[in-house]
């Protein structure tokens, strides 16, 4: 994996479609934007984003920042898969919360699931690697009006 500049003490790692991010610290409206321009780069060139985020240590969240991931989520929804290791039982209740608003505004599910190692989010990820692969083969990123 290589390393991609770290957000503020965030740091971030891409191999292709799968992007780990080690939230260290609170996490601001200003980091949200920045880190889903990284998400939007990955869907760009990759066609989705197998993202694993590691909360391990994590602090805050603002409502703003979660109005914008729940909105970004809600954008891009079907392309991509979302694997959470570690942070508090606080923190999982909010990342589940952000991702329940996702689907209202949606109308659809964020593919995510709460891992309880990386090991573990490697293997979904990678299940979601090949599935996702298949049934976005021939679906344009951009939607064709």
């Amino acid at each position: 994996m290589r390393e991609r500049p770290a957000i503020d003490s965030h740091r971030l790692w891409q191999h292709g479609p799968l992007l780990l991010f080690e939230n260290h610290g609170d996490f601001t409206l200003s980091h949200a934007e920045r880190v889903t321009g990284v998400y939007e780069e990955v869907v760009a060139s990759e066609g989705f984003l197998l993202l694993l985020l590691d909360l391990a240590d994590s602090g805050q969240i603002e409502p703003s920042t979660r109005r914008h991931m729940a909105q970004w989520a809600k954008t891009f929804v079907d392309r991509i898969c979302i694997a959470v290791v570690d942070g508090s039982v606080v923190l999982r209740t909010t990342y589940t919360l952000i991702m329940a608003a996702a689907r209202v505004l949606s109308g659809q599910a964020v593919r995510t699931l709460a891992c309880r190692d990386r090991a573990t989010a490697y293997a979904w990820l990678q299940e979601q690697h090949a599935e996702l692969q298949s049934r976005l083969a021939n679906k344009p990123v951009i939607p064709l009006f």
